[in-house]
């Protein structure tokens, strides 16, 4: 990927989806059921060059920016750069995972790059 260019992150490696929320093919999340949702997600990204750069993942809820993180990585080692939200989601909304280099590079599939997202069951009178 470009520097500087934002690019959606794919998570194709689906390991399980007990409800069928989730699009291995767009790599989106949308609930079935509104609640509070714990979601968590991690880049793992190589740079061409050995250069210093920034590394920033966003979760984008119905295309709109939710959170995020960033970090700076010096040299030519991989950076991995993970985030975490609890939000309150509603039936059918869109999760995606959103990601900017300062550097050009390469999104790692690894195990390092990952999406989860659990609904948080909550007790009611």
């Amino acid at each position: 990927m470009a520097a500087n260019a934002a690019s959606g992150v794919l998570f194709q490696n689906e390991q399980f989806d007990l409800a069928n929320e989730y699009n291995p093919d767009t790599s989106t999340f949308s609930p079935r059921t509104a609640g509070v949702y714990s979601l968590n997600a991690a880049v793992e990204f190589q740079a061409n060059a050995n250069v210093d750069f920034n590394l920033e993942v966003v979760f984008l809820v119905n295309q709109d920016v939710v959170g995020g993180n960033n970090e700076t990585q010096a040299g030519n080692l991989p950076a991995v750069v993970a985030i975490t939200e609890i939000l309150q989601l509603n039936a059918k909304d869109t999760v995606t995972v959103a990601m900017r280099s300062t550097a050009a590079g390469t999104i790692q599939e690894t195990t390092r790059t990952r999406f989860a997202a659990a609904r948080v069951p909550s007790l009611t009178s």
